[in-house]
């Protein structure tokens, strides 16, 4: 994510604007100019002071902390662990169901690992449950790194899946990397899964019985363990948005001073008018 040329332009524009605006105010009115100098040096100075303020990264090593959900995570329903099926019999509880009260069949079970920046290393398909599989969404803290296992529940898509849990894996992200996102934005679902930050994914379809036919419902999983490189991977997704950010913040204020200054010069030769005529 490149810092934004319209940005730039905007404020280079902008800051044009404002000088040309100033060298006429300072002609027709130096004592109105002085005044909106220091008006405008003073908001300059207040945005280097708050965008700077909003930066607070922190490398130190996190808590140890396991099961630990914030902000409203999503909690679904434990899954059952990998079953070994007797002969002839491989149905399995799937998690989050609302057929929990029977055993059903997955139809499939696909799982895909991801590596070198985000590439596709394997796609498999499976006859039980990968065994890295946690009977509840699993957050497991060591030192300066981090092993997530999430799970979803059953949607009618993938992509309604990885949504539900995408919430909870960014939360752990803007935290091991020591992010206060109080404003920009940030990496979404997909560049995590192009960066290869989401390492292991498994989709397990289950079926569900509409009206007389069936149709094919996806739960999926989540592996990941996240280090300093992912640190470094997050932080280059998230300075660019902050910066794109304060230069549209700064060209809005510088906007507004241009508009200003312009105002005050309007005043001062209206003003040099009436005096001319009432001489």
């Amino acid at each position: 994510m490149a810092i934004s040329y319209v940005a730039l332009i905007v404020l280079a524009l902008v800051v044009a604007l404002v000088i040309s605006a100033f060298a006429m105010l300072a002609k027709h009115a130096p004592v109105m100019a002085v005044v909106v100098a220091a008006g405008v040096a003073a908001m300059l100075l207040a945005f280097v002071f708050v965008g700077y303020s909003t930066v607070r990264i922190n490398h130190g090593p996190p808590s140890v902390v396991v099961n630990k959900f914030e902000n409203g995570a999503i909690r679904p329903e434990p899954p059952s662990p990998p079953i070994a099926p007797e002969p002839g019999d491989h149905a399995i509880e799937p998690p989050g169901s609302s057929h929990s009260a029977k055993l059903l069949t997955p139809l499939s079970i696909s799982e895909t690992v991801y590596r070198d920046n985000g590439s596709t290393v394997s796609r498999t398909g499976l006859s039980t449950l990968p065994p890295w599989i946690r009977s509840e969404n699993t957050i497991e803290k060591f030192g300066d790194s981090v092993d997530i296992y999430l799970s979803s529940q059953q949607f009618a898509t993938v992509d309604e899946a990885r949504a539900q849990i995408w919430p909870v894996l960014r939360n752990e992200l803007l935290e091991f990397s020591g992010v206060d996102l109080t404003d920009g934005n940030f990496m979404s679902m997909e560049d995590a899964l192009r960066l290869g930050i989401i390492q292991r994914e498994a989709d397990v379809t289950y079926p569900l019985e509409l009206a007389g036919h069936t149709e094919e419902m996806h739960q999926v999983h989540w592996s990941t363990s996240i280090d300093g490189v992912t640190r470094e991977l997050v932080l280059a997704q998230w300075k660019p948005a902050i910066v794109n950010q304060r230069l549209q913040h700064l060209a809005a204020g510088l906007g507004g001073a241009t508009l200003l200054m312009g105002a005050g010069a309007f005043a001062s030769r209206r003003r040099r008018k009436r005096a001319a005529q009432t001489a």
